[in-house]
């Protein structure tokens, strides 16, 4: 029989996530989630939940199965839906465990979402060693950009990163929506691989420019900080869309940064 697996559910602005991890993944290097689940808010969860778990997780998954996030709205959402024959639902990640693992410079530390210490704790233990610092950028429904000084010895030392802040900017979909919310006529536009964005009509030149301003901002802020010297990490739903038209630096791509930082702080409960 397979090891058991440890299911984490990020539950975001726009869609919830979940990924399945080993539980007995290693304590040597960052882990990877075996399979993710990506779900918006306004879809049903229970089909595709079961059939995630039946796939991936035929025997099970290895309790207790946890969630952390930053929409509480949709988090209680979830769990009032949470399917009985899928197990208990998820328990809360408490923010104490996070703050054990993770310093926050943060001026008002209790406002910062919990994604921004997920996503600087996984970038910790992802980062090669002998960095003193990490860049993350996270483009999501909002974009965050933040900056972690790394710990000197590994974590399982004792020694904890720290978060030290950053930038939030409203990511591609919300910064189109503006657009076509507070003009008389420009349209609402989508963002996928295959949309034109070469500026020769509306909507490819609304892309375009949403594109282009995202990226030339991560650019500028990730290949800053620390003299261009921290370890650049780039993650989020428009990761993809945003990677090929940075000019200036080459973050390693981790699609599922977040959920390898929910599994982190969620193996010792």
């Amino acid at each position: 029989m397979p090891s058991p697996r440890r299911l984490v559910v990020e539950v975001g602005n726009s869609r919830w996530k979940a990924g399945l991890f080993p539980e007995k993944a290693s304590r040597g290097g960052p882990p990877e989630p075996v399979a993710t689940l990506r779900v918006a808010h306004a879809d049903d969860p229970a089909p595709q939940l079961r059939a995630f778990l039946a796939e991936h997780a035929p025997h099970g998954a290895a309790a207790p199965a946890v969630w952390s996030g930053v929409n509480p709205a949709g988090a209680a959402a979830l769990l009032a839906a949470w399917p009985t024959d899928c197990g208990p639902p998820p328990i809360e990640l408490p923010r104490a465990a996070l703050n054990r693992l993770i310093a926050n410079g943060a001026r008002q530390p209790e406002r910062v979402g919990a994604d921004r210490l997920l996503n600087a704790l996984a970038a910790a233990a992802l980062a090669p060693a002998g960095c003193e610092f990490a860049a993350v950028a996270d483009c999501g429904t909002a974009t965050t950009i933040d900056t972690v000084r790394l710990p000197a010895h590994p974590l399982s030392a004792g020694d904890r990163p720290e978060f030290l802040g950053g930038a939030i900017l409203p990511g591609i979909v919300l910064c189109a929506r503006a657009l076509h919310a507070h003009t008389a006529q420009l349209p609402e536009v989508s963002f996928t691989e295959d949309a034109p964005a070469d500026g020769r009509d509306t909507e490819a030149a609304i892309r375009f420019g949403v594109l282009e301003m995202q990226a030339a901002v991560v650019d500028r802020l990730l290949g800053g900080w620390a003299e261009g010297t921290a370890f650049q990490i780039l993650t989020g739903g428009a990761a993809g869309l945003t990677v090929d038209r940075l000019r200036r630096c080459e973050p390693h791509l981790a699609p599922h940064l977040t959920l390898t930082g929910l599994f982190l702080a969620a193996r010792d409960l």
